[in-house]
């Protein structure tokens, strides 16, 4: 499901903490990406801005551990699914700075 080589570097990354940041890019029609708002927000989601345009790149915290990352990529996808958006990249990120944030990607799309 993830890339077990890219966690393990983010662990081992003096840029981490315990913390870091899931960053779903997600794709698909405003009405969709408005359907999983409230949810994401429950799990304290930053950076949903850009529906309109069809894209948000939605930052979820969680702890540096295989066990909460894999919940939250689950919960994540559940919504997505329900609300019939796409998920095309997860990253993990050092921290919620869209720009200058150091991350790892541990899933794409093209590579399920």
């Amino acid at each position: 499901m993830i890339d077990r080589t890219a966690l393990t570097r983010a662990q081992n990354d003096v840029a981490f903490g315990d913390d870091g940041w899931l960053t779903f890019y997600l794709t698909g029609a405003l009405e969709q990406h408005v359907s999983m708002k409230d949810a994401l927000i429950e799990l304290r989601t930053v950076n949903l801005e850009g529906a309109e345009y069809g894209f948000v790149y939605a930052k979820v915290p969680v702890s540096m551990n295989v066990v909460d990352i894999e919940k939250r990529i689950a919960q994540v996808r559940e919504l997505a699914a329900k609300a019939e958006v796409e998920i095309d990249v997860i990253d993990l990120d050092a921290s919620p700075d869209v720009e200058r944030s150091k991350f790892y990607t541990l899933w794409q799309a093209t590579s399920s």
